[in-house]
């Protein structure tokens, strides 16, 4: 885990350099602010439900596919949440950053909040039933394919707004790897979802 870590922040550290000279002066800050302004919104929305799972997990009074499943409702739920309420004020947002061209790409990249906090379940739930290498793959696989559609986004596309919508599609194509694999590991079962057990994964997974 450690080296896709590294392989990741060595990817991000050469991509960085190409961004910002591929890009214009404006089009990068555009980018960076609507990057910016969605990572708070995830992390607002996540409410520590990819860290409270562990303890669950290893909670031998807990069945696996309640906690799992009723995780994974409450992390899509959230992100949902999540975009009903930041909809409206995408146009506030774009104000207070004094700059328009930010709306269109939070309409776009507000709609990858659900996948991305759910992937937080997903990629727990894998690590701790020992997929270590199968969530350093995904990780690799999918931030290469992301870094070559954001080049085809710019190089032959040219389009900010195309660089949004690959990396909508890489949210939900990691999320759905991930859904695909954990299949191998959970009943995904509506019965399994146990409110109560999702909202008490809730209340003690905010202070985290």
């Amino acid at each position: 885990l450690i080296l896709v870590q590294g392989i990741n922040t060595f990817l991000s550290f050469i991509f960085l350099p190409y961004l910002s000279r591929a890009l214009s002066v404006e089009d990068y800050g555009t980018y960076g602010q609507t990057l910016l302004i969605v990572n708070i919104v995830f992390v607002g929305f996540s409410f520590g439900l990819g860290k409270i799972i562990y303890t669950y997990f290893s909670d031998p009074k807990q069945d696996n596919n309640e906690v799992f499943i009723s995780n994974l409702y409450v992390a899509v739920l959230s992100g949902i949440f999540a975009i009903l309420i930041f909809l409206p004020l995408v146009g506030f947002t774009s104000n207070l950053f004094d700059n328009q061209n930010i709306e269109p790409l939070l309409l776009i990249y507000l709609l990858s909040v659900p996948f991305s906090i759910a992937y937080l379940t997903v990629n727990a739930s894998l690590i701790f039933f020992d997929k270590v290498s199968l969530v350093a793959k995904i990780a690799v696989f999918t931030n290469i394919l992301k870094i070559l559609l954001i080049i085809i986004a710019i190089q032959i596309l040219n389009s900010i707004l195309a660089i949004f919508y690959f990396l909508l599609f890489i949210s939900f194509l990691q999320f759905s790897i991930g859904i695909y694999f954990s299949k191998k590991i959970f009943s995904f079962s509506s019965k399994k979802f146990k409110l109560n057990l999702a909202l008490e994964q809730l209340k003690y997974g905010l202070p985290l």
